[in-house]
């Protein structure tokens, strides 16, 4: 048991004094996105692969929207690259989004697919890139994303497809 403890006290203090040194951060972001990779909005976390505010990230997102008619859970999942200085960067990207979709009633009929940019209901992964301008500080606070994110599908392919994100950087 007290081996436990020594390994246990030992770990931590090695964690804290790797991470304790100097400026070294991964630049991360937690952000809502309207439109873009999650059809219709998405919850997003974006972080880079390296310690530095630019340079080739990750994000993950989760979406799901319920009208009167119709359901869709996306799951994008984007690599992307940001380029730039002092915050201000151009942010390109490549994925695919997991979309599973379904209409529910005759009730309405308002929301077609083609509205949802999805061609059709059912599951299905669409491609997607991404180009657009990031603002992301680099000690952290409020960022904003604007660019287009064009999807590529077995149905259909549009190459417009905006989007805009609000979030926060740390």
């Amino acid at each position: 048991m007290l081996l436990h403890r020594r390994s246990l006290a030992l770990l931590l203090a090695s964690w804290t004094s790797v991470y304790g040194q100097g400026n070294l951060a991964r630049a991360q972001l937690l952000d809502l996105e309207l439109l873009g990779l999650g059809v219709t909005y998405s919850l997003n976390y974006d972080t880079r692969f390296t310690e530095s505010d630019k340079g080739i990230g990750g994000r993950i997102g989760v979406s799901y929207f319920q009208g009167v008619d119709v359901r869709v859970f996306a799951l994008p999942l984007i690599m992307n690259y940001l380029a730039g200085k002092e915050g201000h960067y151009l942010e390109l990207g490549a994925g695919g989004t997991f979309v599973s979709s379904s209409y529910q009633s005759d009730a309405c009929g308002c929301v077609t697919p083609e509205f949802l940019i999805l061609g059709r209901y059912g599951n299905q992964v669409m491609g997607n890139l991404s180009i657009g301008y990031r603002r992301q500080p680099t000690g952290g606070g409020l960022s904003f994303r604007l660019g287009l994110s064009p999807v590529i599908s077995k149905d259909r392919f549009v190459p417009w497809w905006p989007y805009v994100g609000l979030g926060y950087a740390f």
